[in-house]
C-alpha cells in the first residue's frame, strides 16, 4: 500500500514502482476501466430517471434514463482515446442532445447540470476508484495464483 505522505508525484512513482512486476495486458486494463464505467453508467441511469423522467411516451426513442449505456473506445472511433477507455451516455444521438439541453440549458430553459453534477461528484469518483480497485486487486491475485 503506499503512503502519500504529502507529494502525490512521489506516491505515484512509488504505486508505478510497485506494478513494475505485474503484466497487465489491454484486457485486464479494459476489464478495470469497464468496471468503473459500469458505476458511472448506473449511477447516470439513476439520476436521469429520477430528475427528468417524463411521463410522456414516445414509442419511437422511449425514455432517455432507459437508454444510458457505455462504448469502448475502439467501438467509438475515437482515436485520442486511450485503451481502457469508455464513453458513457446515450445509445441515440436523440436523447443525447435532449439530455444536453436539459444538463446545459438554452434560451427558454435553464439547465440543472445534473450530467456535470455526477461526473463531478467526490462520492462517485471515489465509488468508481473503489470499485477499479477491487477489480485492479482481483486481477493481480489471480495472475499471482498462476505463477
Amino acid at each position: 500500500m503506499v503512503q502519500i505522505d504529502g507529494n502525490l508525484d512521489e506516491a505515484l512513482n512509488m504505486f508505478a514502482k510497485q506494478l513494475k512486476g505485474y503484466d497487465m495486458s489491454d484486457a485486464d486494463r479494459l476489464d478495470v476501466a469497464m468496471e468503473g464505467a459500469q458505476v458511472f453508467e448506473d449511477k447516470l441511469r439513476e439520476e436521469t430517471k429520477s430528475k427528468h423522467y417524463s411521463t410522456h411516451h414516445d414509442e419511437t426513442y422511449g425514455h432517455a434514463a432507459d437508454h444510458v449505456g457505455m462504448v469502448k473506445d475502439r467501438e467509438a472511433g475515437a482515436g485520442d482515446l486511450k485503451i481502457g477507455a469508455f464513453i458513457v451516455g446515450w445509445d441515440n444521438p436523440y436523447h443525447g442532445i435532449n439530455m444536453l439541453r436539459v444538463n446545459d440549458g438554452w434560451s427558454q430553459y435553464t439547465g440543472d447540470h445534473f450530467i456535470d453534477n455526477l461526473r463531478h461528484s467526490s462520492a462517485i469518483r471515489k465509488q468508481i476508484l473503489l470499485t477499479e480497485k477491487a477489480k485492479f486487486d482481483s486481477i493481480l491475485k489471480n495472475k499471482g495464483d498462476e505463477k
